[in-house]
């Protein structure tokens, strides 16, 4: 598991402090779970999008910078 920092706003915070003791889990167990609901599928996508490419990915030939720039207006 990952430590990550999230600023809430204290009205936010304090009801989520409400719910975490109405339902005796913490504020960061709930904040997990809100987050896992609205990114389950998203997070899926990208884990299996993950597994397809893994060992297959190769990168292209490069390109010359100022090239690329100048073919589309750039420099």
């Amino acid at each position: 598991m990952k430590r990550t920092v999230v600023n809430l706003p204290d009205e936010v915070y304090e009801g989520l402090a409400k719910l975490a003791i109405e339902n005796n889990t913490s504020v960061a167990e709930l904040i997990r779970k809100a987050v896992e609901a609205v990114y389950r599928d998203d997070i899926g996508n990208l884990q299996d999008f993950g597994e397809e490419i893994s060992g297959s990915w190769k990168p292209g030939p490069s390109i010359d910078l100022s090239k690329y720039m100048a073919d589309r207006g750039l420099n």
